[in-house]
């Protein structure tokens, strides 16, 4: 048998087309914690799985993978990741990124964030861009404070009660709600209702930090000895040792008839006279008279009539 002469090549070219090409590796993006730093702002930190390298188009606007998270099940945060240092470019790369200077957590959220969130990039492992975490932010320095700063009485013993916002931060809007914050009241031991936060600040003057409220009370106070206000306390309130205070009740409260209250004047306004009430002596009993219409009857005088003379008798009709 003769060896085989023929030319190689076209089995070569043959065989090298059927063989696997190489695919490139794919970067895998995740977020591995999430915390809050020291002012309750969201951080978040993100790395590069790999085995691949993020792709250029990934720095490029538009293309950027998008990063969102949610508060309690509410998306709050939304929008591209920011890597200027391109951190996450390599393989084990790890990015810290804060999620927003303007959202602070205040007491325990749940907080869920997500990275690619519309599927941009092409991943090794699409199944872990989310994390879930449990959080509790305590920052005094930016939460609301309540506080009732003073009771006064009035002369007619109705209460005025001062309310103040010390806080940092805005009162939550729920704190308005029908079913927000109220002030209870408590008279001598016996709870009196209380007074809705929705019906004392219709204009919400006490929401911005440093809000002033002065609220007057209904004259409740005749023949009572103290009062007490306490105000529901807001979730995460920096003090709520400011929400109570117990007030004796003046003894000039202590009739049971409202006092009057003395009129104000104003300089150079015009005052309206007090109405007063004028009582007259009951007159002496008079004989009734007469209408003056009714004119005194005199007697009537007969009148005499003129008697007829007498006729002649005619005899001979009488003896007929």
């Amino acid at each position: 048998m003769k060896a085989f002469t023929g030319k190689r090549w076209p089995l070569l070219l043959l065989l090298c087309s059927f063989a696997t090409p190489v695919l490139a590796e794919l970067p895998d993006l995740t977020i591995s914690d999430i915390s809050l730093n020291q002012n309750c702002q969201i951080l978040l930190t993100i790395q590069n799985l790999g085995p691949g390298s993020m792709p250029a188009s990934a720095n490029v606007a538009g293309s950027k993978p998008v990063v969102t998270v949610k508060i309690d099940g509410v998306q709050k945060i939304g929008g591209q990741y920011y890597d200027p240092t391109f951190a996450l470019q390599n393989p084990g790369g790890t990015l810290v990124t804060n999620m927003g200077t303007g959202t602070h957590v205040i007491g325990q959220h749940v907080l869920t964030a997500e990275i690619d969130t519309l599927n941009i990039l092409v991943e090794d492992n699409e199944n872990n861009n989310q994390l879930t975490r449990t959080v509790t932010g305590n920052c005094p320095q930016l939460q609301p404070d309540l506080a009732l700063t003073q009771i006064q009485f009035m002369p007619d013993c109705r209460a005025i009660l001062k309310l103040h916002n010390t806080g940092a931060s805005p009162l939550p809007n729920n704190a308005f709600l029908v079913s927000g914050i109220k002030v209870h009241r408590t008279i001598d031991g016996v709870q009196k209702g209380y007074i809705a936060l929705k019906d004392m600040d219709p204009g919400r003057v006490l929401q911005p930090p440093g809000g002033t409220l002065t609220w007057q009370e209904f004259p409740e106070f005749i023949g009572q000895t103290n009062v007490r206000y306490e105000i529901d306390p807001l979730a995460n309130e920096t003090n709520t040792a400011n929400n109570l205070k117990v007030m004796t009740i003046p003894p000039n409260c202590g009739t049971k008839t409202l006092q009057k209250i003395a009129p104000v004047v104003i300089p150079g306004a015009l005052q309206k006279p007090l109405p007063t009430k004028t009582t007259t002596s009951p007159a002496a009993p008079t004989t009734p008279t007469a209408p003056s219409s009714l004119k005194t009857l005199q007697p009537v005088v007969p009148t005499k009539l003129p008697v007829p003379p007498p006729q002649p008798v005619d005899k001979k009709r009488l003896t007929k």
